[in-house]
């Protein structure tokens, strides 16, 4: 009996220590841009496995904006989503795990890295065989846009190098869209006083994407599961 206690002691000690440190993986990123102190740029991802998915904290700071990052890492995506809140500004934060890399490419709010994205490497290492840039995707919001949401009719935008985007069917609204890395942005508004914005982060192709509508007047609520698809 008193082996048998001891073996089930010992048993147990080996499982709260497996736990314990599966739960305590932690993946450190990091990347810095520019070369002079007032310009320079830096970001700290940790993606931490918790109980039920991987949480994201990290740092962010450049010569106007300093913020701290949490949010979220998704392993069957790649994809990562945060906000990087500071005293004086709060700023979107996304990313996704290059292919064939140990890094992430990064977006941080309007407030781009590395001519509008970041690459941040694993603990900081960039791989000393890769001599240049790391590839990346670079999307582009011109042209037609189709937009499927729930309980809204699907409609068509169309969308100008200078941002104008005008749509087709719906309400016929007009509006201002955005890109920053693969978030594509259309805010519209409508002369009987409706107004809102969709959102959707792009696939890695740049034709097709999921996301969300936030009413901003009219109604005041958020719609997600909204897709758009590159016509």
């Amino acid at each position: 009996m008193k082996y048998a206690q001891i073996a089930a002691f010992c048993f147990l000690m080996v499982c709260v220590f497996a736990v314990s440190a599966q739960a305590q993986r932690t993946f450190t990123y990091m990347a810095r841009s520019g070369d002079k102190e007032e310009s320079r740029e830096t970001v700290t991802i940790v993606i931490k496995e918790v109980k039920g998915g991987w949480a994201v904290s990290g740092q962010y700071s450049s010569g106007v904006v300093n913020c701290t990052i949490s949010g979220s890492y998704y392993p069957s995506t790649g994809r990562l989503r945060a906000m990087c809140k500071g005293t004086l500004h709060e700023m979107t934060v996304t990313g996704i795990k290059l292919s064939g890399k140990d890094a992430l490419q990064l977006t941080v709010g309007t407030e781009t890295l590395a001519g509008g994205v970041l690459v941040a490497y694993r603990d900081g290492k960039k791989p000393v065989n890769e001599t240049g840039a790391a590839k990346i995707d670079t999307c582009s919001m011109v042209g037609n846009w189709k937009q499927e949401t729930p309980g809204i009719p699907f409609t068509q935008w169309t969308i100008t190098a200078d941002g104008t985007a005008k749509e087709r069917g719906g309400g016929n609204v007009s509006g201002k869209a955005s890109l920053s890395g693969r978030t594509l942005r259309i805010d519209w508004s409508h002369s009987n006083g409706w107004s809102g914005y969709y959102e959707w982060e792009l696939e890695p192709d740049c034709k097709s994407g999921s996301g969300k509508l936030k009413f901003n007047s009219g109604r005041t609520d958020t719609v997600d599961n909204s897709t758009v698809k590159n016509m």
